[in-house]
């Protein structure tokens, strides 16, 4: 008997939004990415944190997905073994975006390897994508070594006990949340369409005070740099 663990997760689910919500989505990414190729010519992607594009979720084109995101944060803790809903011992959490952008994925394009530190959780929504095509694949990379790394033994086949990395479709609608910390990468994309995406940093805060060790709500913090 073999126990699994402090598994990592990743939560992902197929949405269905509907063909308004999708065409305004794809007009929206259209106009940034068109300001942007006649300001910079090629690049191998264009991302909104980078182009200053940083918050499309207060944008109402992206109100729908974000509302999913959401609701679909709520069940991915939920299935952890927790809420963000008050309860008789935690008044609660709050879930903040402090960014969220736009992001073209051309043909050769890609986005290297790395992670997002600043926020708990990370999500990307693909928007638009080709059918049956296997490249542009999000990469997520194993964050600790694992029981058989660095043994002088061959791996005869791909267990969930040995895996270093997991590969996942880059599926039009499909919506993927993970924490943040995981490290990931976006392999090359080989496509005769550009891919759109947008991707979501999430922080999640107390509603109120609430013990040691928990990130306060905004509304409780002090800046301390004013001049």
């Amino acid at each position: 008997m073999i126990d699994a663990l402090f598994p990592t997760t990743v939560y992902h689910a197929d949405l269905e939004p509907t063909d308004e919500v999708h065409h305004g989505m794809v007009e929206y990414i259209d106009k940034f990415y068109q300001k942007n190729i006649q300001h910079l010519g090629f690049a191998p992607s264009f991302t909104g944190e980078i182009l200053g594009d940083s918050q499309i979720a207060s944008k109402p084109e992206f109100k729908w997905v974000t509302d999913q995101l959401a609701i679909h944060l709520k069940k991915y803790v939920k299935e952890l073994g927790a809420t963000l809903d008050p309860t008789d011992v935690h008044p609660g959490s709050d879930i903040y975006i402090p960014q969220s952008w736009p992001a073209v994925c051309v043909n050769s394009g890609g986005i290297g390897f790395h992670a997002h530190s600043q926020s708990h959780f990370s999500a990307v929504f693909y928007v638009r994508t080709e059918d049956d095509n296997d490249t542009g694949n999000l990469v997520v990379h194993t964050p600790e070594p694992n029981t058989l790394t660095s043994l002088p033994i061959f791996h005869c086949s791909k267990t969930d006990y040995n895996v270093k990395t997991k590969n996942y479709k880059a599926k039009q609608n499909r919506l993927l949340i993970f924490p943040s910390s995981l490290h990931h990468e976006v392999k090359e994309y080989r496509g005769l369409t550009n891919r759109y995406s947008i991707s979501y940093d999430i922080l999640i805060t107390t509603r109120k005070e609430a013990g040691n060790f928990c990130l306060t709500n905004p509304n409780k913090w002090v800046k301390i740099n004013e001049s």
